[in-house]
């Protein structure tokens, strides 16, 4: 085991992301054992694109959408097909809760955002309880930040399932490359 993890901190590992749904994960050396690791780290990531960048708020046409003002803020729900959304914002409009429902499965999240030197506000914590029929997962996700460049990305994350098992990573040697765009494949823009 000793020798393993040993190999596994020797590892390099490139992480990259276009958005919530597209997050490669690779190693270098390429390890054949490592799939439970690059499924943690693409699943934290398409969590943490979704909560920090406001994706959970996305309606395409023909989706029900519902605003209400509550004493505590707001509520915005949403259908999409079978799929009924629910979330949950306080009076500055920041996230304090989110459901999803749909025939397959039913999830609740609670996200801890704070406000860095900037005063933006980022994601530094997400507990979610998923049940899948009879089973129940529940998940916690802490994590910091560090500066590359202009931008703050995550430093150390913790993710755990509770009574089971925890995870710790830190996040090194990292860059921020520009993504290249080509334009033949971008959208045609309308005036």
């Amino acid at each position: 085991m000793k020798a393993r993890l040993e190999k596994l901190k020797a590892t390099k590992i490139a992480i990259v992301s276009s958005d919530a749904d597209h997050t490669d994960v690779k190693f270098d050396p390429e390890d054949a054992t490592a799939g439970g690791l690059r499924q943690q780290l693409q699943g934290f990531f398409q969590i943490f694109w979704s909560m920090s960048y406001g994706r959970l708020l996305a309606v395409k046409p023909g989706d029900h959408f519902e605003l209400t003002t509550v004493p505590e803020g707001y509520v915005v729900k949403s259908t999409a097909g079978a799929t009924k959304v629910v979330i949950n914002m306080d009076e500055k409009y920041r996230i304090t809760g989110t459901t999803v429902e749909s025939p397959q499965m039913s999830a609740e999240a609670t996200p801890g955002f704070v406000a860095g030197e900037d005063g933006l506000l980022r994601l530094r914590r997400f507990d979610e309880t998923i049940i899948f029929g009879e089973s129940k997962v529940v998940i916690k996700v802490n994590l910091d930040y560090q500066r590359v460049g202009v931008y703050d990305i995550p430093q150390h994350v913790q993710m755990a399932v509770p009574g089971s098992y925890s995870f710790d990573y830190a996040l090194s040697g990292c860059e921020v490359k520009e993504a290249k765009v080509d334009a033949a494949a971008a959208p045609a823009s309308k005036n």
